[in-house]
């Protein structure tokens, strides 16, 4: 590249980049490459110059993941073709920088949907690998690493390396946060369907311990997940769903998939946030919890037909959603608590949200097992997943009741996703990785990346790496 050949870096590509929840801005140098031998360049140029790399997917990790620190942000957005397809067999391999929709758009029509994906279809393979997504079925079909093949990566020396299952490092490269390298393939399975709806069963739920029992009572279910009233003590709505049995060619069509058409008749998808944000407070969230209550006494009776993307991916049935949170920010907390603990420790945390007025906005509850990687966030219990609009205002009250919340959490053995934290202490993030996986997770790094080429915002603020050029506004 012109610009990794000339040994420097030009202002010119300086760009201002930030989290999916708006709270972890920071600037780098951007590249795009559009090939290994680029890609190559532009590692080397950062080795040359001695600046850190940020990997840059699609930027839809709430918090800092992929913030940059004044480093070289690299963006995978142009590597982004299908390489292979096997529509017998359902094995698709692609670049890293291709995108879970394109993905879908690319096989439904052959009649194949995905093992596993997060409830957005914006990620990138890349970014699905480093932060080892996980979507409404975990429980029966685990996390997207479960079900890769191979995965391709170049270190910070330009080595390109293919790895699989069978190599323990393949397991620290899915959700490695993007510190081990760049991955550039991905092949992966996918599960056949001859229908492109789910039937949806809806329960109302009046306390936490009846979303437990939902969820042990649909266990069957292909996918399960609770909506939580964060306003009341546990009430909420629970939802199962399953793919649809009977041939229905006509449904893996795109254009049944396609989200079209306006809210309610009136208001378009795409300037839907607009709207959202005038609610977008405690009295208005308050009743459009309510009512969003009562709505579902009316759709608990007969199943409900849904398309795949309708269902799957709910934080984009309204594009830009998160912008209803500007001029401030969406500050996330998802944490994982052993089964035996989750319903003492979610309670407590009501109790303490509700007592300092800072009711989450969304409140999303799931069900989970462990999975294998080394810096393995998940285990037998609940996730909860904690959405808080932060002001100017509220972001000191916030910030401690974020604290509080993040050690009861810990003390019941809990555990949190980074993919979605964005004020965890070093010494709470590391409680929740555990000591022995952060050791083996560094021995790795400093055998592929001794002198930490790879960093984020992220990475230093949790003290997995030291940046003394990095402070957080």
């Amino acid at each position: 590249m012109d610009h990794a050949a000339a040994g420097h870096l030009d202002l010119a590509r300086i760009r201002r980049f930030d989290g999916f929840g708006g709270l972890s801005p920071g600037d780098g140098y951007l590249f795009e490459p559009t090939s290994l031998d680029e890609l190559r360049s532009v590692v080397l140029l950062a080795e040359e110059l001695n600046v850190p790399i940020t990997l840059r997917g699609s930027g839809r990790s709430y918090g800092d993941t992929s913030s940059p620190l004044e480093s070289v942000t690299i963006s995978l957005a142009r590597m982004n073709r299908v390489l292979t397809w096997d529509k017998e067999t359902g094995v698709i391999e692609a670049e890293g920088g291709a995108t879970l929709e394109a993905i879908w758009q690319y096989v439904l029509q052959d009649g194949w949907w995905f093992n596993v994906v997060s409830g957005t279809m914006k990620p990138t393979l890349a970014g699905a690998v480093s932060t080892n997504i996980h979507g409404k079925n975990n429980l029966t079909h685990g996390t997207f690493a479960e079900h890769v093949e191979m995965v391709e990566i170049m270190l910070a020396s330009g080595e390109v390396r293919q790895l699989v299952p069978s190599q323990p490092e393949f397991w620290a490269v899915h959700g490695g946060l993007g510190l081990l390298g760049i991955v550039t393939k991905v092949r992966f399975r996918l599960k056949k369907i001859t229908s492109g709806n789910v039937r949806v069963v809806q329960r109302r739920v009046h306390s936490w311990a009846d979303h437990f029992e939902l969820f042990e009572t649909f266990a069957d279910a292909d996918y399960s997940v609770s909506w939580v009233n964060g306003f009341t003590n546990g009430s909420g709505v629970f939802q199962a769903a399953w793919h649809g049995e009977s041939s229905e060619p006509e449904t893996l069509d795109l254009r049944h998939q396609i989200i079209e058409g306006k809210l309610a008749g009136l208001i378009h998808r795409d300037t839907a946030w607009k709207h959202l944000r005038r609610i977008t407070n405690r009295p208005g969230m308050k009743l459009a919890s309510a009512l969003k209550s009562n709505a579902a006494r009316i759709s608990e009776g007969a199943p409900k037909v849904m398309s795949l993307v309708q269902y799957n991916f709910p934080l984009d049935y309204l594009p830009n959603w998160q912008r209803a949170y500007v001029p401030n920010g969406l500050l996330q907390f998802q944490a994982i608590v052993p089964t035996a603990h989750a319903e003492n420790v979610f309670n407590e945390l009501t109790r303490r949200w509700q007592s300092d007025k800072l009711e989450p906005y969304l409140v999303v509850l799931k069900k989970h097992r462990p999975d294998e990687t080394w810096l393995r966030y998940l285990d037998h219990g609940y996730s909860l997943a904690l959405d808080f609009r932060q002001t100017p205002r509220n972001a000191g009250a916030l910030n401690n009741l974020y604290n509080e919340m993040a050690e009861v959490v810990l003390n019941a053995g809990g555990r949190f996703y980074f993919a979605k934290d964005g004020l965890l202490s070093p010494a709470q993030a590391q409680r929740s990785l555990g000591e022995a996986a952060i050791a083996r997770f560094t021995a790795l790094r400093d055998d592929w990346d001794p002198k930490r080429r790879f960093k984020t915002q992220l990475s230093c603020r949790i003290g997995l790496d030291e940046c003394v050029q990095y402070a957080r506004p």
